[in-house]
């Protein structure tokens, strides 16, 4: 998965989350408060009717009761209204009668096909005697209509609002890699043979340089063949003129040909030299580069990250701050409810972590580029102090976790101090530790990794010996090169024994790899007893 793909779908999966929680809180407020206000309307409204019809009722007027229930029926959202004497027969009805049965019915008649309606009812009664009942429906459909129109306009909002996040993630991405493709389809070229690769350079950035140091390199590995290409001419004329002379200057012949034997062989390992010299310079700038282009955007990712957990917390303390000020009132029972119909807890646990996990992530990047570009640091003299090598070995055992399978072979409780950067000397012990475990097959009962701690009066020698797979010859020519591994996809960069080699020559020390395959690997590190401070 791209680097790209990968920020598109953060990005929208953090956006997808706060959008869905944010506005079915706002949707459920907006439906709860407009049906609280209908209900307090309609009790208003139904006891002032009441009030109107409770004389006419004492009275049995039968004809103000009417006017009073055709008066109500003026509002436009009252449907039916009733007025009932104690027996339960109506004294006058004015509106929908279907509604009013509605109502009224209690066997299984389906009544869906009517509107939508809210039903008050409230009674008539002196000194504690039922005088009546009065019922007034209210009319819910434009309501339910005004919350349907909020739902598809939220609804399109959040979809074009995904759509510019995937617009802009798509864009950004697509800047960030277009350059570095190009450079890696260049490197594929002279990868092949092509010397004629031409890069166009832009801009003064990081992979402005890196390109510009790729071109370096190409004309230089050109200007090598040339001289190469050249000197073999050269070689070919000598050959021409020795052999017209070869009848009458046999034994100068046979010592000028053992010297041009001589010459051949030094420019072949000159050769040889330059290139592997030039190449690791190359890929060291690479690298550099690199490391400075990924630190960039992901030092911009991380800061957004920050910043979208802080609004996170803001959103959190909001939702404490609605809870005190809703305390002791209505409407704390109903938010609380809403809360826990739609999830909300969990929603913020959710997203807490998903945040946790992507600020992981970065810095997990940010790990990755400060090892690259630490394999060359030199060490300061403040990092460095004395420090047990034993305790440095129990630290990485704790750190990986493999304490149920390291077992001691050789142990020297007290061994002598050895100066170095103790953080440095732990990672690196670390990542061999972590090599040897991965050497494994992930259900392998028989994970056993070996370790030893020796001395003498010149050296110290710490040895980690695994009994798993093993490495071929050439795996082992490659074992210190940057971002060479062995080990199935997502165990690891590369970078483990790189960093390792890097740290113990920082030391003056030495690092030696002994493998077969099939036959497990040891891992031989060496440091004198008495190192130059730094």
């Amino acid at each position: 998965m791209s680097i790209r793909l990968k920020t598109m779908l953060g990005v929208a999966l953090i956006e997808a989350l706060l959008l869905t929680i944010l506005i079915t809180f706002t949707l459920s407020y907006l439906e709860s408060t407009n049906y609280d206000g209908l209900q307090k309307r309609a009790q208003t409204t139904i006891a002032l009717f009441a009030t109107m019809v409770k004389n006419p009722v004492l009275a049995y007027d039968l004809a103000s009761i009417d006017s009073a229930a055709t008066l109500m029926m003026s509002n436009q959202d009252i449907v039916y209204v009733a007025v009932e004497n104690p027996h339960g027969k109506l004294l006058t009805f004015k509106g929908n009668r279907d509604l009013y049965d509605a109502y009224h019915t209690i066997n299984d008649q389906d009544f869906s096909h009517l509107q939508p309606i809210y039903t008050a009812n409230d009674v008539i009664e002196v000194s504690g005697t039922l005088f009546g009942t009065v019922f007034i429906g209210f009319d819910l459909s434009y309501l339910e209509q005004q919350l349907a129109h909020a739902r598809k306009w939220t609804l399109l909002i959040v979809l074009g609002e995904m759509g510019l996040v995937a617009l802009f993630s798509y864009l950004l991405g697509n800047a960030l890699t277009r350059r570095l493709t190009e450079l890696k389809t260049a490197t594929d070229q002279i990868t092949f043979g092509n010397r004629e690769v031409l890069l166009e350079i832009q801009g003064h950035d990081e992979i402005s340089r890196v390109a510009h140091s790729f071109q370096q390199m190409v004309q230089s590995l050109r200007h090598s063949e040339a001289t190469m290409r050249d000197y073999q001419h050269q070689l070919e004329q000598w050959n021409l003129e020795l052999e017209d002379k070869v009848n009458q200057r046999t034994e100068t012949l046979l010592a000028k040909n053992q010297q041009l034997e001589e010459m051949n062989t030094k420019l072949t390992l000159m050769k040889d030299k330059l290139v592997e010299t030039e190449k690791m310079i190359s890929i060291g700038t690479l690298a550099a580069g690199f490391a400075h282009e990924i630190n960039n955007p992901n030092g911009a990712l991380k800061s957004h990250l920050q910043l979208l957990q802080q609004d996170f917390n803001q959103l959190k303390i909001g939702f404490e701050q609605i809870d005190i000020l809703l305390s002791g009132s209505d409407f704390q029972d109903k938010l609380s409810q809403t809360k826990n119909a739609l999830y909300l807890e969990e929603s913020f646990s959710g997203i807490e972590e998903s945040l946790k996990d992507a600020l992981h992530c970065v810095d997990r990047i940010k790990t990755i580029v400060d090892k690259v570009q630490r394999c060359q640091a030199e060490p300061t003299p403040h990092d460095s102090s004395w420090v047990s090598p034993l305790s440095l070995v129990e630290q990485a055992i704790q750190i990986c976790g493999l304490r149920e399978w390291v077992v001691w072979k050789e142990q020297t409780l007290y061994p002598p101090l050895i100066y170095c950067y103790s953080n440095d000397f732990v990672t690196t012990l670390s990542a061999i530790l972590n090599n040897a475990y991965q050497a494994y097959a992930s259900d392998d009962p028989m994970i056993r990794i070996e370790l030893s701690l020796r001395h003498d009066h010149q050296q110290l020698e710490i040895e980690v010996r695994d009994f798993g797979r093993g490495m071929s010859i050439e795996e082992k020519q490659h074992a210190f090169d940057p971002f060479f591994t062995t080990h199935d996809v997502g165990k690891g960069v590369g970078l483990g024994l790189t960093e390792a080699y890097s740290s113990i020559k920082k030391y003056d020390g030495d690092i030696q790899l002994f493998s077969e395959l099939g036959q497990g690997t040891r891992v031989l590190i060496t440091l004198p007893l008495a190192p130059n401070k730094p």
